[in-house]
């Protein structure tokens, strides 16, 4: 959660730059922050910390909060908001 909240620039950035097509400056990024990737689904963007097939953690930004995912003890077990637009997350 804190680390979160200290990396919110750089969460941002990296957000931009893959918006912007410059995937590469932005794995540079992620790379940096110890990071394992990002990856997008529908309006969601997400920064993964680590984890292995379908159990991760890491953090997710929407746009609009109509667009989280719902909890459910098979998928998103955890999200909680650290600031506006991004979210802790865990699956399962």
């Amino acid at each position: 959660m804190e680390f979160g909240k200290q990396n919110l620039a750089a969460f941002e950035k990296i957000y931009e730059l893959y918006a912007g097509g410059e995937s590469e400056r932005a794995k540079a990024e992620i790379k940096s922050l110890h990071l394992s990737h990002a990856e997008t689904e529908g309006k969601r963007f997400m920064l993964l910390i680590g984890g292995i097939t379908d159990n991760s953690v890491g953090f997710l930004r929407v746009q609009d909060e109509a667009d989280l995912p719902q909890m459910s003890p098979s998928e998103f077990i955890m999200i909680e908001k650290i600031a506006p637009n991004w979210y802790l997350f865990k699956t399962t």
